[in-house]
């Protein structure tokens, strides 16, 4: 179901009317968290080699989430934003995260490796393949959460900064799009934090699977939602405060002055 959700919300974001890069990356960032749920499916259907692939590109997605939610806030405060290779050494973990895991891949064996992918799906866990086991669990996960929170501090240093340029001039749109932003922000930061609580907890009642899926499907339709409304109202936003930059700019002069 999330997964279903998150390829429809990813399709209708695309299709939107207006186009930009704000579009594409909200378009990215629900893909990157829904294929989470892909590759759990994966897992559940036993298809190891395919398995093994996939983790490569989970560990991409899970990392790229964060950043790319950045860049898409970043973009939401600027009429003409431009993703330029600057922008680029906010993806520097999931890339060195990728090469490490298939450093990963040629150090243990491949048995060892898709035994602890697919403990995950078990209920207890033993520690053969402890190196997989220590890189994927003790390091990725706390990592991850170190992210957020790092990422979390960036866009509420954005947010101020938007707030302080602006001051009385940051109306009720600009509330809008801000409350918009902590409601995309922590809807995916909840299907992170299931995802985690059911891996952790090895989770196999089916009843709690299905609850635990309608509510991740809830929250990534949370998102998918106020993306929409933030890429549809974002070129009437920055007209009202470019409306507004000359008398910005002349009360700049006269703090100057004084």
């Amino acid at each position: 179901m999330p997964l279903t959700i998150g390829l429809l919300g990813a399709v209708s974001l695309l299709s939107n009317r207006h186009r930009g890069f704000s579009r594409n990356a909200m378009s990215f960032v629900i893909l990157a968290t829904s294929y989470k749920g892909l590759d759990d499916l994966i897992g559940y259907l036993g298809l190891n080699n395919l398995q093994i692939v996939s983790y490569f590109f989970s560990i991409i997605a899970l990392f790229s989430v964060a950043p790319l939610l950045y860049k898409y806030f970043q973009s939401l405060l600027q009429e003409n934003y431009v993703f330029t290779l600057k922008d680029m050494k906010h993806f520097i973990v999931p890339l060195v995260l990728l090469v490490l895991t298939l450093i990963l891949a040629l150090t243990v064996s491949k048995a060892e490796l898709l035994h602890v992918l697919n403990n995950r799906f078990d209920e207890g866990r033993d520690f053969y393949g402890i190196t997989a086991l220590i890189f994927i669990y003790i390091i990725g996960y706390p990592l991850l959460i170190i992210q957020w929170i790092l990422y979390f501090a960036f866009i509420n240093k954005l947010v101020h900064r938007q707030k302080k340029k602006y001051g009385k001039f940051y109306g009720s749109y600009e509330k809008r799009n801000e409350q918009l932003i902590r409601r995309v922000f922590f809807a995916l930061t909840g299907v992170f934090i299931i995802s985690f609580l059911m891996l952790f907890f090895q989770i196999s009642q089916n009843l709690i699977i299905i609850l635990s899926n309608v509510l991740v499907a809830i929250l990534i339709g949370v998102a998918i939602k106020a993306g929409h409304e933030q890429v549809d109202m974002k070129r009437y936003r920055m007209y009202k405060l470019n409306s507004h930059e000359e008398e910005i700019q002349q009360g700049e002069l006269n703090q100057f002055d004084n």
